[in-house]
């Protein structure tokens, strides 16, 4: 099924049905655990659907929810549909929040079982760690100016794109700058999505600078 708004459309109208009305919290509650015990013979976009919006409730709400209810799902077979939703729902929640917090929350749930489900690898990799890698310093001297310990200037940081990057040996020096800007924000917004939206929005007139053409853009992904 299709509709004209957008899905997030209707996850922000029960959202806020939620914040201005307390009542309506029981019977979505039954409908969420209804749809639980219906996930075995529910379809996979339904299923993704689900993911989506559960993930995107749940961080408007500190990640509040009757958790205990589903620590019956860590018995189950890897490859049962609940255990799997219940994974990937933890997964998404951390794209919007990071793994301390989640944590937190679902020991504050007294279902602290469930953190096994969580993805435990959490690390980033900084594609320019390497100290013979030829952007090394240059790279490193980026991050270190957009780091949220940092937050230099985006005036600074300009400069030192424009001129120590873009001055590297290279045959396609404005992809180079693009791709190295573009990993230094990322990594260093790495722990959660306001982390990066922060870091993005900080240097904003920079980024647009270093994406200004088709290239460019297509290097930084």
């Amino acid at each position: 099924p299709s509709s004209d708004p957008q899905p997030v459309f209707y996850h922000a109208v029960l959202i806020e049905l939620c914040k201005l009305q307390s009542t309506i919290h029981p019977p979505l509650g039954a409908a969420i655990n209804y749809l639980f015990d219906f996930l075995p013979t529910m379809h996979d976009e339904l299923m993704d659907r689900c993911l989506d919006w559960l993930s995107f409730h749940f961080s408007n709400f500190d990640f509040k929810w009757l958790w205990p209810d589903w620590v019956r799902c860590i018995d189950m077979p890897a490859h049962s549909p609940q255990r799997r939703f219940v994974s990937s729902l933890l997964e998404r929640c951390l794209r919007l929040s990071y793994f301390q917090r989640l944590e937190q929350a679902l020991t504050l749930e007294k279902a602290p079982e469930l953190i096994t489900l969580m993805p435990s690898d959490q690390s980033a990799v900084w594609p320019y760690g390497d100290d013979t890698h030829p952007f090394h310093s240059e790279a490193e001297q980026v991050r270190d100016l957009v780091s949220l310990s940092n937050k230099a200037d985006s005036e600074e940081v300009q400069r030192v794109v424009s001129e120590s990057v873009s001055s590297l040996p290279s045959d396609s020096p404005s992809e180079d700058r693009a791709r190295v800007l573009v990993s230094a924000v990322v990594y260093e917004g790495r722990e959660s999505v306001s982390h990066l939206m922060g870091i993005s929005g900080r240097y904003l007139s920079v980024l647009r600078g270093a994406l200004g053409g088709e290239d460019e853009q297509r290097a930084a992904c």
